[in-house]
């Protein structure tokens, strides 16, 4: 279903071509070429489903079982963009449409003509790494830096497409000193998810993440996965499920999805919640919402792929001691628009919560990504953490590249 359906749908009709992405489209659309244009039954073309691979799967109609019906509560959404057959001129793109309604997929063929544009964020003096608990906040200073790539059409009308599909990878970041605990260090995790940068204004950058420690019972890591779906639709448009843990269960290793109340319970993997089970088997969530808010000229948003761990002999020095706390590998969902977080029921405390928090960056320009530079570019964001050693942690970024 989704964009993996209409690829499909476009080889079996006209074999070597793929659904075309709504930049190639737009592309179409400049050079005249849509005016007047039918579908293989004849009938006369309207609108397109506007597939982004810059998009969260969610908003690409990326349901997982073989229907759909009129009702918003799956989550599942589209990108829609209408065409006037008379003119061959495209409308705006729209989000949140429902994916019961019949649009066209239009079939292109080979591949849109791309470039990568890549740029370094080399942190600056007044970057933040603040580490929020309950009780206490932790206020660090970044140094390292952060990559920035964007790929995106070069040569069209207006210069650079109207969204470019970014992502950010960790180069290096120097260890961060916590006074009396130890050394605060970050490594490189998995790739995240594409986000966009949006050079024209059209598409929003904010972005909310709402964790709840304790959403109810599990029983299994699918139920709670399960669970915090559900959850996070209820929250409203656009949000999606961005981590879930059933705690006293293995994660990972040969022993996944067993009991634990140890991490030593699960080689090769890591015990859900706190060590000694104090929690029972309860779902912790963590929602996200991305591409939020209204559109900015030039504003960027991106996935960083972190693993943070604290070392506790203090010796500013990274990877010499085994960690004493090792926090979750996580995507930090980051924007140089405005970044909201919150932990509800903090510790498994029915309204304790660590937040609200909201930080604000500071937007670029696609030419001069387009060129290689970030500088004076801010990102924002929060990563949510449950049960560490010094309790759930709301971990504040502001990443300010020189």
């Amino acid at each position: 279903m989704g964009v993996t359906g209409a690829n499909a749908e476009c080889e079996a009709q006209f074999a070597g071509s793929h659904a075309c992405h709504i930049t190639e489209l737009q592309s179409a659309a400049e050079a005249s070429e849509l005016a007047g244009i039918e579908d293989i039954d004849g009938a006369t073309v309207t609108s397109f489903w506007a597939i982004d691979p810059a998009r969260s799967n969610v908003d690409q109609c990326g349901v997982t079982v073989p229907w759909d019906y009129q009702t918003a509560h799956t989550g599942q959404f589209a990108d829609v963009v209408t065409l006037n057959n008379d003119t061959g001129e495209l409308g705006a793109v729209t989000e949140n449409n429902g994916c019961f309604q019949q649009r066209w997929v239009g079939c292109c063929s080979g591949s849109p003509t791309q470039q990568v544009f890549t740029a370094t964020c080399n942190l600056a003096d007044d970057s933040e790494l603040n580490l929020v608990t309950s009780i206490i906040t932790l206020p660090l200073v970044p140094t390292g830096q952060f990559s920035v790539s964007c790929a995106g059409r070069a040569g069209a009308t207006s210069g650079l497409d109207a969204d470019l599909s970014c992502t950010c990878d960790v180069d290096h970041f120097d260890s961060a000193a916590i006074p009396g605990i130890g050394d605060v260090c970050i490594e490189p995790s998995s790739p995240c998810e594409a986000r966009s940068a949006s050079c024209d204004g059209s598409t929003g950058a904010d972005v909310v993440v709402e964790a709840d420690h304790n959403i109810g019972e599990c029983t299994s890591t699918a139920d709670c996965a399960s669970r915090c779906d559900t959850h996070c639709g209820d929250l409203g448009a656009g949000f999606f499920n961005k981590a879930s843990t059933c705690e006293d269960l293995c994660l990972g290793g040969p022993n996944d999805g067993e009991m634990c109340i140890f991490d030593s319970e699960c080689p090769d993997g890591s015990c859900g919640g706190r060590d000694g089970g104090q929690d029972g088997q309860i779902c912790e969530c963590v929602c996200a919402q991305t591409g939020a808010g209204g559109g900015t000229t030039g504003s960027l948003a991106c996935g960083l792929g972190v693993a943070i761990t604290i070392e506790l002999d203090a010796d500013q020095i990274c990877g010499n001691t085994p960690p004493g706390i090792v926090l979750m590998p996580l995507c930090a969902e980051l924007t140089t628009g405005m970044a909201n977080g919150v932990i509800l029921n903090s510790g498994n405390e029915p309204g304790r919560n660590i937040g609200p928090s909201t930080l604000t960056g500071d937007k670029g320009s696609c030419s001069d990504l387009a060129s290689g530079s970030v500088s004076g570019t801010t990102f924002v964001g929060h990563l949510p953490f449950f049960g560490s050693a010094i309790g759930d942690l709301l971990v504040e970024t502001v990443f300010a590249c020189e």
